[in-house]
């Protein structure tokens, strides 16, 4: 039987956390390549983003060398140590920022046949929820699906940091079979 694992890191990333979410509430003096977008989804064919109705917010893409190449290095090990999967060619840190109304319907980060094979995510959201996306036989694991409810009052930032399984070969040994 296949069992997910989900943990859940309060106060882990605190300092550092601060740090981002405010860089998160600063990000409207960031550089025009680094502003909030309307989010986007890729489509079936594994290529075309598409702006669509289940998803409802705005994204900013952040990289190890924004900001002087000072804070995220340091988030960065930290996720690493927590987890100990490789950062090592992981996609940039998602930002998003979700308005009144902002939500996203139940989604898989990692569906079957995806382009971007994200073995694992971490999400920050007042602390850090992490969960692996595939089992150690590379397959999608489907009880990782999840949500973002709608926002009532406010606005509600989240940080994304996705491990993707190539870079895992050394830290995360591929299993026989999906229970593994």
């Amino acid at each position: 039987m296949n069992m997910q694992l989900t943990v859940i890191l309060s106060h882990y990333l605190d300092t550092y956390l601060c740090s981002l979410l405010y860089i998160c509430h600063q990000i409207t003096n960031l550089p025009r390549s680094l502003k909030l977008t309307m989010s986007k989804t890729i489509g079936k064919d594994n290529v075309t983003e598409h702006i669509i109705p289940d998803r409802v917010s705005n994204t900013a893409w952040i990289s190890e060398g924004d900001f002087n190449g000072k804070l995220l290095p340091r988030i960065t090990k930290r996720l690493e140590l927590a987890t100990g999967l490789s950062a090592y060619g992981a996609e940039p840190y998602q930002v998003l920022n979700y308005g009144i109304g902002g939500h996203y319907k139940p989604h898989l980060d990692c569906p079957p046949n995806f382009k971007l094979q994200r073995v694992a995510t971490m999400l920050i959201y007042g602390d850090a929820t992490f969960w692996f996306n595939l089992n150690k036989a590379g397959e999608t694991d489907l009880s990782t699906k999840h949500a973002g409810c709608p926002v009532l009052l406010g606005e509600k930032w989240v940080v994304n940091k996705w491990f993707n399984y190539h870079e895992q070969f050394s830290t995360r040994k591929c299993g026989l079979s999906p229970d593994e």
